[in-house]
């Protein structure tokens, strides 16, 4: 069978899905890691995530540095300019329910790795319907590339990950802009909220995710 004669409904889903283990085995020797110095401002030192349930009102009410500089007696100082909440909340969530657990923070990351390959594949298969062999090269070449090193094993780079995990997760909601004739058919009528929602969610995410 050629790569070409692949069918979405078979197949690439399994490549897909394949290119999303190999990225979790890839990155799995980061459990062992434990945390670094960039993750001490907004991680192990930072008092709203130390704070766990209770922090995170007020880790949506301020920049992400904020409890660094507060610290320091530094507040009004502050630039401002770094509203990142969602990544922020995911550490105080980890903090209230497991406690400070270098692996599980590692284990996350590739997790939300791994989900960022699943939507990769989903994506090019929607802009490349049929042309298996641009998946299986975008797919792998993604997954693999170096590039990622220091997002997957940072921490504090979950906000990376999680930006363009709603990123994507709004392209594919939006289903108009990947796939041609979406409109003219009418299937994409009922995906304006959530998309949207998303697309919301992007920007706390990480900076970049607002444009």
């Amino acid at each position: 069978m050629r790569v070409s004669d692949w069918h979405w409904n078979s197949s690439p889903w399994a490549v897909t899905a394949l290119a999303a283990v190999v990225s979790f085995g890839l990155y799995i020797n980061t459990l062992g890691n434990s945390y670094v110095f960039d993750d001490r401002p907004l991680y192990t030192e930072n008092d709203y995530v130390q704070q766990g349930w209770r922090g995170i009102p007020r880790i949506f009410s301020s920049d992400m540095f904020a409890s660094k500089y507060e610290k320091y007696a530094l507040a009004d100082n502050l630039p401002g300019g770094r509203y990142r909440p969602m990544v922020l909340m995911t550490f105080a969530l980890e903090v209230a329910l497991v406690g400070q657990v270098g692996w599980i923070s590692h284990g996350l990351n590739v997790c939300l790795y791994a989900a960022c390959i699943l939507v990769a594949g989903r994506m090019t298969h929607r802009l490349f319907p049929g042309r298996s062999v641009i998946l299986v090269v975008t797919l792998f070449l993604f997954a693999l590339h170096p590039v990622h090193t220091e997002v997957v094993n940072n921490v504090k780079s979950r906000d990376e990950l999680l930006s363009f995990l709603f990123i994507g997760l709004t392209c594919l909601g939006h289903r108009s802009g990947l796939c041609p004739g979406a409109v003219q058919q009418g299937i994409c009528a009922d995906s304006a909220s959530s998309p949207s929602a998303l697309a919301l969610a992007a920007g706390p995410a990480q900076r970049r995710g607002s444009g």
